[in-house]
């Protein structure tokens, strides 16, 4: 049987990337006028990489309006932070805020298993078919995927996946994953602004 194109779909599709465009295109102007904030650049001196930590974990835990901490780096960079620390103190923060969601997802699992049996069961189903690629997932998803990391770790707390199972590839993945967003927004924000 054919599928039916959905209109409605495709035009929330559209309405969800115009406001990731332009939620994206306003942190790069906030960041610019913060850049060149004496304020900001006190607050950089004053809290330093704790400050940088604190933007990891809330970007990372920022499923709604997922706007990468790397987009606030020229702020770091202009505050005379060191962009290897910088970018390990956000791999930190990243990995930080995945370990909740896992946990949230753990926490979760018994409410998910009685109120949506059907969902468990398939995801149980996945995991069951799939487990081999874990890790392979966990890493390409985690170092190339522009989305946030809760979409597979919540699951994989309510399946109680051992940590030990994929805290490697995420480690690796946020490395890749920041290196290539700090890298990459650094110098688009040079170029166009």
């Amino acid at each position: 049987m054919r599928a039916h194109f959905n209109p409605r779909k495709l035009i929330h599709a559209l309405l969800f990337l115009c406001i990731f465009i332009t939620l994206t295109i306003a942190s790069f102007y906030a960041a610019r006028a913060i850049e060149q904030s004496d304020v900001a650049r006190e607050l950089v001196a004053t809290f330093g990489y704790l400050g940088v930590l604190i933007v990891a974990i809330i970007a990372g835990l920022n499923a709604l309006i997922p706007i990468p901490a790397a987009t606030f780096v020229p702020i770091f960079i202009a505050g005379g932070l060191s962009m290897p620390i910088i970018i390990a103190t956000l791999v930190a923060g990243t990995v930080m805020a995945d370990l909740v969601s896992f946990y949230l997802g753990r926490f979760s699992s018994d409410y998910v298993t009685k109120n949506y049996p059907s969902t468990y069961a398939h995801i149980v189903h996945m995991y069951e078919n799939h487990s081999r690629w874990l890790p392979v997932f966990v890493f390409a998803y985690a170092a190339f995927v522009p989305f946030p990391n809760e979409a597979y770790l919540l699951p994989f707390g309510i399946l109680g996946i051992p940590v030990r199972r994929f805290i490697v590839p995420v480690i690796l993945g946020n490395i890749v994953y920041q290196t290539l967003a700090v890298y990459g927004v650094q110098n688009v924000f040079l170029y166009f602004f």
